[in-house]
């Protein structure tokens, strides 16, 4: 998986919410935050990440997912 490049809001933290975002050479904004979460399993050996999921310019759904160590963001889905 290839890390993307994304633009953030950042309100009371760093990289609070993606706005926009690069997939595929295609530059497309974030219309809507559909839902979000962290996730922080040492189990399954994934870095502490934050999702967001969203729906683009595009009118397609996305998964983005943001490691917090390496501060890399991810497409992890798109419909």
């Amino acid at each position: 998986m290839e890390p993307i490049r994304v633009q953030c809001y950042s309100g009371h933290k760093a990289n609070e919410r993606p706005f926009r975002f690069v997939c595929e050479g295609i530059e497309i904004e974030v219309k809507d935050i559909l839902d979000q979460w962290m996730a922080a399993s040492k189990e399954s050996g994934q870095p502490a990440s934050d999702y967001f999921k969203v729906r683009g310019s595009d009118d397609h759904d996305y998964l983005l997912r943001h490691e917090k160590g390496s501060d890399r963001w991810f497409v992890a889905n798109r419909w």
